[in-house]
């Protein structure tokens, strides 16, 4: 009999039950909608970016890019030729962690070297030597930064520019399990350690372990989570 105070423990209980199958719906919601938006950011930046470059190629503003992915690594790498010269920086090495490494300048006369160096793309730093070639080491400011960059002059001309891009803000200073990795790289479904994307003179091409495919599946990791990024030539 209902009461004339209230509801019957009947209808309490129902309202809770419905209650709580609402706010389960409503979580479920939530957490899909978030790894959505984790993954269209993901493909948004890279994919993106990636079609910059092929832009910069086609107007001739680079002679070249390549990008590389690496099973493991929380960025990646792209570098950038301004024109075809024998003058150039490359990577040595690069921890990711500590945004620190040693780049290699090399060129076929002894010059003025000038290493600009960026995050965000704001300048914050510049390098500067001379000789042949040289070592360099280098060290960016750990923060919350997407980008970090060195763009290399060689008797005042631009020779190229090498960037690493890290998948999320976070990459930096946040604890291992919670960093956006990059888990495996996938062509019909076999596993490949690397995905190398190369454009020169308008010629595109995808390498995964070195071989020429036509798209690749990088698949991603924070904990448990996985997101997918689809790179196509």
């Amino acid at each position: 009999m209902r009461s004339k105070k209230g509801f019957t423990i009947a209808e309490i209980a129902v309202a809770a039950t419905i209650v709580a199958v609402l706010s389960g719906m409503v979580a479920m919601s939530v957490r899909i909608f978030s790894e959505r938006a984790v993954t269209e950011s993901l493909r948004t930046k890279i994919v993106s970016e990636l079609s910059s470059l092929d832009r910069a190629v086609r107007d001739r503003s680079v002679s070249s890019y390549r990008a590389e992915f690496l099973s493991g690594s929380i960025g990646y790498v792209s570098i950038s030729d301004a024109h075809s010269a024998t003058a150039s920086g490359s990577v040595l090495s690069y921890d990711w962690s500590s945004a620190s490494g040693q780049f290699r300048v090399s060129a076929p006369y002894s010059g003025p070297w000038a290493i600009r160096l960026a995050e965000d793309h704001k300048i914050v730093g510049t390098v500067s030597l001379s000789g042949a070639s040289a070592t360099v080491p280098f060290s960016f400011a750990t923060g919350k930064k997407d980008e970090y960059s060195a763009a290399f002059f060689f008797d005042s001309e631009p020779e190229n520019r090498i960037a690493f891009v890290h998948f999320d803000r976070e990459s930096v200073l946040a604890p291992e399990e919670s960093r956006l990795v990059l888990r495996s790289v996938s062509v019909s479904g076999a596993e490949r350690s690397s995905l190398v994307v190369e454009s020169v003179s308008d010629s595109k091409t995808l390498l995964a372990d070195g071989v020429p495919v036509e798209a690749a599946l990088l698949t991603f990791s924070r904990g448990a989570k996985e997101y997918l990024v689809e790179i196509r030539k």
